[in-house]
């Protein structure tokens, strides 16, 4: 028997707005069915500087890029497979 993790319920806006003021940490379900982990943000004094990266890249609706601090590159995740999201560090600091 599958056991199904509860997801949460909030939209592309609501993530995205956290992200902008506050290092996060997520928990979600990859495509192949694992969970990962991932610290990030998209504050300005945490992701490197507009134009250091080489191309632009387009973002599904149902998807939220943001910056995972411990890899240091950019990354996504799928609205509908965030299992947790907490707020770790309001100011940055």
């Amino acid at each position: 028997m599958t056991t199904l993790t509860p997801k949460l319920n909030h939209t592309k806006d609501w993530y995205a707005e956290r992200l902008r003021d506050n290092i996060c940490v997520v928990v979600f379900e990859k495509t192949d069915g694992t969970e990962r982990t991932m610290i990030c943000t998209t504050k300005s004094d945490q992701v490197p500087p507009a134009g250091a990266t080489t191309r632009t890249v387009t973002v599904p609706d149902h998807q939220v890029r943001t910056f995972d601090i411990q890899k240091q590159e950019w990354r996504s995740f799928n609205v509908g497979t965030v299992i947790s999201f907490d707020i770790v560090d309001q100011d940055g600091s």
